[in-house]
């Protein structure tokens, strides 16, 4: 229940209606705490997160996400912890912690063997290679500044570490109802990115 509220709340809040999305994931917390179903608890988090960040609540967003990070970690929910740590780059970025935003994305990517052309994932490298060529050009104009790490190269569809990832599909699509990287709701045929930590 508290999975398809979230992925109710994610809707609502993509349509702007904030307050019905406050409402949805507020029910969902309800339920999660009653039920004890907390599988799908960092994304309350996350999506909690992103109506803060909406608001302008910088302060609030970034809380919202570094728990549902934890939450995830805490849960090994790799693909839960991919979307955490994609909303708390982006934060990060945006206030110019570029180098912390780089590092903390593409430790959670590296996880990753498989599942590279899901949505999230593609997500990530993107965000990847965008913080890569901003690092870049701030070491090229800065002078005399000290020089900050250079991130390492990200090759073609996988991580750092240049693995070839196996050739795997993962529901992709560009609706709430279909947002990849998620993991798989009971009952449905739902399938998310594999990582190293995931049980074969």
């Amino acid at each position: 229940m508290p999975y398809y509220l979230a992925l109710l709340a994610e809707a609502l809040t993509r349509g702007g209606a904030r307050e019905a999305a406050l409402s949805a994931l507020a029910e969902a917390r309800a339920v999660a705490e009653n039920t004890g179903e907390r599988w799908y608890e960092a994304d309350l988090h996350r999506l909690t997160g992103v109506l803060a960040l909406q608001e302008g609540a910088l302060r609030a967003a970034a809380d919202s996400f570094q728990r549902a990070l934890d939450i995830a970690r805490r849960q090994q929910a790799r693909s839960l912890e991919l979307r955490a740590a994609i909303s708390l780059a982006r934060l990060w970025a945006g206030q110019g912690e570029r180098q912390q935003a780089y590092d903390l994305l593409v430790q959670v990517y590296d996880g990753f063997t498989e599942g590279f052309d899901t949505a999230d994932l593609t997500d990530a490298r993107a965000l990847l290679d965008e913080f890569k060529g901003l690092l870049l050009a701030w070491d090229t104009v800065g002078g005399g500044a000290p020089s900050r790490p250079k991130p390492p190269a990200l090759p073609a569809g996988g991580p750092t570490s240049g693995r070839r990832p196996r050739d795997a599909r993962a529901a992709v699509g560009g609706g709430p109802a279909r947002s990849p990287g998620l993991a798989r709701a009971p009952g449905s045929d739902r399938r998310r990115p594999r990582s190293r930590g995931d049980a074969r």
